[in-house]
């Protein structure tokens, strides 16, 4: 089954449950049952879906890819985003 995570209420991107959990433990406990929510499927998040898709390929690919030209405010979004996916 693929996972979702949605944003501003409709816009979809599919995301792995497995990789979001494995990076993040925010979404650890999300999935896990540390909520009383753990068994949904579409997760809402209060981000840009732009920031987390660039987030998201960097978890998968291991390589940070910006889109050009790049400004300070796009970089301190993702730095932002970044520092509740780590260990």
């Amino acid at each position: 089954m693929k996972d979702n995570i949605r944003f501003n209420r409709n816009i979809l991107m599919p995301c792995s449950k497995a990789l979001l959990s494995f990076f993040s433990p925010y979404f650890f406990c999300l999935f896990s049952g540390c909520y009383k929510n753990a068994s949904i499927v579409d997760v809402q998040v209060d981000c840009d879906w732009e920031v987390f898709r660039i987030v998201l390929m960097y978890l998968h690919t291991n390589t940070l890819v910006v889109p050009s030209p790049v400004t300070y405010n796009l970089l301190k979004k993702i730095a932002h985003l970044g520092q509740y996916l780590s260990h």
